[in-house]
């Protein structure tokens, strides 16, 4: 890298300021992916408790669609009715490694490693997702473990950084599957790094083969013992949303959005910014900044497309990438620092109006959480039933609406019946429950699906944050002409 970190009595100074920096910043990260921690568990987590609790130590199993196995383990080690905090505690504590991991990454540039530990760190995105009871956090800590070893094995590609490799992608594929696009982006960066390094192609395909050959062998088994459990149980894994282009752009720009703090809704100025960026970065970085940054921005999406993978349109499937534009972005603004004078205050510029996006966000995740819908369904209960007699509920989801109506209703101590949309008409007294964030008058649903003539009027709304969560609505069905009758 350019601007290399200082050498002599300078250097230990650098060491004991890294050091110094690595710390505060891990701590600060801590503290504020507890404090994202808090509150009842949402959606997807709600899917891998129920899993647990239905299906015991079997769940890890990827037969179950389970995509978190790391994360299940740890569920069935706390047990399914543990404090959502306890059960979150694994992504809390991926932070710091987050941190150093990045910082130990950039470690050979004066201000890369400052800016990139501080930017990893206080990443609302990162913090807020990788606070879940999920894998995601785990993932993108060994996400740049794998980096820090494909560039320290670039020199030394016979030592023992070719098994902290293997160890990060099996770890890191065992926490959510998007570790293996992580896994491919880590294994381009130390080809480029090894060619920088030696110039001579047939070495640097064999120095590969022998660097990364446990790491891909990490990923063959895990891909084999999949394989061989979907056949077992005749299942398809995560086929929810079908893969669609337009789909994966969205969700890629959706991510790239909260990654650098821009407003929702302008995927256009987004796609401006990530082609800014990118252009500076071939521009302006050295190869080797290029080598360790490029292919994580672009590898995951062309994998997707190639791929042809489900659920690209949701936002968090991107993180992988958005990791890779955060870090080229990092380098950017440590390459502008470096220059001092006006080109430093550009960079101060930026990483102000950087900071201020991530504090938004942040202050909207405090106001709207993950969608929490116990509140909206005491208050309409009470309003449908005060007796706490037991309560008919239709959901626009089967899956989604059981979840986050038994957690609620477990919470509040209710009594209620669970009736799909698709199954029945709902006989009054009785609410509907609309979950995700349309605003289909579900009125309109039950008319189309069932034939019912229905009146329902809006009792409560549930607000999640931007970065992650789930909203929805609760009506109150006023009157109905049944058909056919709906009996309990």
């Amino acid at each position: 890298m350019s601007e290399e970190a200082p050498t002599g009595a300078a250097g230990q100074r650098f060491e004991i300021l890294f050091w110094w920096t690595a710390a505060l910043l891990s701590i600060f990260n801590l503290s504020l992916r507890a404090w994202a921690a808090r509150g009842p568990l949402w959606l997807d987590e709600l899917w891998s408790v129920d899993l647990v609790r239905s299906f015991g130590w079997r769940s890890v199993a990827v037969v179950f669609d389970n995509n978190h196995p790391l994360n299940t383990a740890w569920i069935n080690l706390m047990g399914p009715d543990a404090h959502p905090w306890l059960l979150r505690l694994p992504g809390i504590l991926a932070g710091p490694a987050s941190v150093l991991a990045v910082g130990l990454l950039l470690r050979n540039s004066q201000a890369a490693p400052f800016l990139g530990m501080g930017l990893v760190s206080l990443c609302s995105t990162l913090v807020v997702i990788g606070s879940e009871a999920r894998g995601y956090g785990m993932m993108l800590s060994t996400l740049f473990v794998m980096l820090w070893a494909a560039r320290r094995g670039s020199t030394e590609p016979g030592s023992y950084w070719r098994v902290v490799i293997a160890l990060a992608v099996l770890v890191g594929v065992l926490a959510q599957p998007l570790g293996a696009a992580a896994a491919a982006a880590a294994g381009i960066s130390f080809l480029w790094l090894r060619w920088l390094e030696t110039g001579q192609p047939r070495a640097v395909l064999l120095d590969g083969m022998r660097f990364l050959g446990p790491g891909i062998l990490a990923c063959v088994v895990l891909g084999a013992l999949v394989l061989l459990q979907s056949l077992a149980a005749g299942a398809r894994m995560g086929d929810y949303v079908p893969f669609a282009p337009d789909d994966l752009l969205r969700g890629w720009l959706s991510l790239q959005a909260l990654i650098l703090g821009l407003p929702a809704g302008m995927l256009s100025l987004t796609g401006l910014a990530c082609l800014t960026v990118l252009v500076l970065a071939i521009l302006k970085l050295d190869r080797e900044s290029l080598a360790i940054s490029l292919p994580l921005f672009l590898v995951p999406p062309i994998l997707m497309a190639v791929l042809k993978l489900p659920n690209t349109i949701h936002s968090r499937y991107h993180l992988v990438s958005g990791c890779g534009l955060l870090l080229m972005f990092a380098l950017l603004c440590a390459r502008y620092w470096s220059h001092g004078g006006g080109r430093r205050a550009a960079a101060a510029v930026v990483l102000l109006g950087w900071s201020a996006g991530q504090v938004e966000l942040m202050v909207d995740f405090r106001r709207s959480g993950r969608g929490d819908f116990l509140p909206a369904i005491q208050a309409a209960s009470l309003q449908v039933d005060p007796s706490g007699a037991p309560v008919t509920v239709g959901v626009d989801s089967e899956a989604r609406g059981l979840f986050l109506l038994s957690d609620a209703a477990r919470r509040a101590g209710l009594a209620f019946s669970f009736v799909p949309r698709t199954a029945y008409c709902l006989q009054p007294p009785a609410l509907y429950l609309q979950t995700g964030r349309g605003t289909t008058n579900p009125a309109l649903i039950v008319v189309a699906e069932q034939g019912c003539a229905a009146n329902y009027s809006l009792l409560a709304r549930v607000d999640s944050s931007r970065i992650n969560g789930m909203p929805g609505a609760i009506y109150r069905l006023d009157n109905t002409a049944m058909n056919p009758p709906l009996s309990h």
